[in-house]
């Protein structure tokens, strides 16, 4: 249906709005009923989404090397996704209290749980979308093989996210953000640096398990620091701000591969995400 590079933007516009307000939307729902039933939820809830990216990677990867085209897959991931879509209607959603501050956004603890998640999320899909071809192009691997690199980051951090609660319980969630942000930038570098294609899957993986519990993580924090009926403003604020990182990211990828090439954006993810260990350590600090 798509004949033009105009009609392609426009497509994928409406496609990343709408991931936009459904990742958005799920977050809130999920630290509400955090909220309601003091059951840890996000990091099962990020796992099951990551689980599901590998799955779709392997996949994608398997309907290629088999010789079907976009024109064949786009039609079959539509239809899986209106599935997905009626099984999440909910027939009576209870509502929180109406916030007692007044709607005034607490700030001093949005702007740093903001700042985490769009380095995180500039990590994130800057590698899922970069990987591949980085992949397939610097290391001339065969058409399809370059879905192993998403792949195995979708599913290390499937791993790490449902490992993320007990983890959380034991060094506490500040100190596993800090740790992951460092295993992230490591894998980063590793991505970079490789000299084969496997090295480059394995920091891909690195990638993945560091970057796993950031997001829910930060979730989590910010949920804690503000009083329960400001819930769902707090992390849609911070969404509305860090979910920027999401789009931006591959965009800016893209820029940097074709300036100084694949290999040196990838040192320059390395430091996007390290920049956490700054914004995390303003986050503890408010009550």
């Amino acid at each position: 249906m798509i004949q033009s590079a105009a009609t392609m933007g426009v497509a994928l516009v409406v496609m990343g709005a709408s991931m936009a307000t459904l990742d958005i939307n799920v977050n809130v729902r999920v630290s509400e009923r955090e909220s309601e039933t003091a059951l840890p939820l996000m990091n099962y809830n990020h796992a099951l989404y990551s689980f599901g990216f590998a799955a779709a990677a392997l996949a994608v990867g398997a309907a290629q090397r088999a010789g079907f085209g976009p024109e064949q897959i786009q039609p079959a991931m539509a239809l899986l996704l209106v599935l997905a879509a009626a099984m999440m209607i909910e027939r009576q959603v209870p509502l929180l209290p109406a916030d007692t501050a007044g709607g005034r956004t607490p700030w001093p603890v949005v702007w740093p749980a903001a700042a985490i998640l769009f380095a995180a999320f500039v990590t994130e899909n800057a590698t899922e979308s970069w990987s591949a071809l980085h992949i397939e192009r610097t290391f001339a691997t065969r058409p399809g093989e370059g879905a192993f690199g998403p792949a195995t980051m979708g599913l290390t951090m499937g791993i790490g996210r449902m490992a993320g609660q007990m983890l959380a319980a034991r060094v506490g969630e500040a100190r596993l953000v800090a740790g992951s942000a460092v295993l992230a930038a490591i894998g980063a570098l590793m991505v970079g640096l490789a000299p084969v294609q496997w090295g480059a899957v394995l920091g891909v993986g690195i990638i993945g398990a560091g970057i796993a519990v950031l997001v829910p993580s930060a979730n989590s924090l910010l949920g804690r620091r503000v009083a329960p009926a400001q819930i769902g403003l707090a992390i849609s604020r911070a969404w509305m701000i860090g979910f920027t990182g999401f789009f931006i990211g591959p965009v800016v990828m893209g820029l940097m591969a074709q300036a100084i090439g694949l290999r040196a954006a990838f040192a320059v993810v390395a430091l996007v995400v390290a920049t956490i260990l700054l914004s995390l350590r303003r986050l503890t600090r408010q009550a």
